[in-house]
């Protein structure tokens, strides 16, 4: 399952690992986005709608993907939970998103387009910490890789489901 699954970018790779894709997102048009990857061969279940109020059954999914955005996300612990509920036992959820820093806000702004606070509200460490008594950590890293981490531009987490 791919959490904004925007323009179907993702769902090529996603269906060379997966028997079956699904996708969710807010606003792109599933129809459009479903055609487009039927015509290069990518059979997906696509549904536009926000994962707090779309029911998935319970552990029916092997692996989550939410590529740029848990930022956007007021409540990562509510989508969380919604992701934890819909993993099977073991299952994993592979989170990234850039920087909500300064230096993201810098890059942002040289590229013009300023405000990104007002969209980016939800940082990685929040979102780890929203998340970790259900998750945990399995693989993670920052661009660039060098850079502390409250500068990174982006972080990429691997988490597996916790059993409780």
């Amino acid at each position: 399952l791919e959490l904004g699954y925007g323009s179907g970018i993702m769902m090529p790779a996603l269906s060379k690992i997966g028997r079956k894709v699904y996708g969710i997102d807010l606003n792109s048009d599933p129809v459009k986005t479903g055609a487009n990857l039927r015509k290069i061969g990518i059979n997906v279940t696509l549904v536009k709608a926000d994962m707090l109020d779309k029911s998935f059954p319970d552990e029916s999914f092997d692996l989550v993907v939410a590529i740029s955005i848990f930022e956007h996300i007021p409540n990562a612990r509510a989508v969380s939970e919604t992701v934890y509920k819909c993993l099977k036992p073991n299952g994993l959820f592979l989170v990234g998103m850039p920087g909500v820093n300064k230096f993201m806000q810098a890059a942002f702004s040289a590229i013009g387009f300023g405000g990104i606070n007002d969209h980016h509200i939800t940082s990685h460490s929040q979102f780890l910490k929203a998340s970790e008594d259900l998750f945990k950590v399995e693989r993670s890293a920052k661009i660039p890789h060098w850079m502390p981490f409250s500068g990174g531009l982006y972080f990429n987490t691997l988490l597996s489901k916790r059993q409780r």
